[in-house]
């Protein structure tokens, strides 16, 4: 995962960079987490930004390809593996 700053946007550029475990189909962003879908349903703490880093990683089977956030749920698609619906906090 790469935290891009992008004001100005002629001169964007990486400010942190965070290990994940496989690459990313989706993300969605909020209250200070990112949550991406891929091989796994990361949550990555980026608040404050330079100190970003996994805080949680979930297995999900059938290849976890979107996700949308409501409340503290995580919804996410899988290509083969249905709907998974993940309580937050």
């Amino acid at each position: 995962l790469h935290i891009v700053d992008v004001e100005p946007p002629e001169s964007a550029s990486i400010v942190k960079s965070v290990l994940i475990d496989g690459g990313a189909e989706d993300i969605a962003v909020s209250g200070g987490y990112a949550y991406m879908a891929g091989y796994s349903l990361e949550i990555v703490d980026v608040d404050p930004i330079d100190s970003a880093y996994v805080e949680n990683l979930f297995y999900i089977s059938g290849e976890p390809w979107g996700i949308a956030l409501s409340g503290c749920y995580a919804y996410v698609s899988a290509c083969s593996g249905g709907l998974h619906i993940i309580k937050l906090y």
